[in-house]
């Protein structure tokens, strides 16, 4: 092995580096869920959720959401299907994406 060159970690092993940058990530993400639904809804919010309740095919076809590309409003209409209508789960893709 060349001078100054560290050896390769085995395979399914973290190094410092590593670690660090996941604690990071696991504190941004925890900072940012803490109180996420604490303020009402923003007015581009309520948009999103005015277009997120609209039928699917609608939302395909562009009815609803005007110069934006419908795939967000898709997106959001489904996942509030599964994660419900609570403003922490409108919130949570838009957070998810930002870390």
């Amino acid at each position: 092995m060349p001078e100054g060159q560290k050896p390769r970690m085995e395979k399914g092993h973290l190094d410092r580096s590593e670690i660090a940058l996941l604690l990071l990530i696991a504190l941004t993400l925890a900072l940012r869920v803490y109180r996420l639904d604490h303020q009402s809804l923003w007015y581009d919010e309520g948009v999103s959720l005015h277009c997120a309740h609209q039928g699917l095919r609608d939302l395909i076809l562009g009815r609803y959401v005007e110069n934006h590309p419908p795939l967000y409003f898709i997106f959001l209409h489904l996942w509030m299907a599964l994660a419900g209508q609570s403003e922490f789960a409108l919130r949570f893709p838009s957070l998810m994406c930002g870390v």
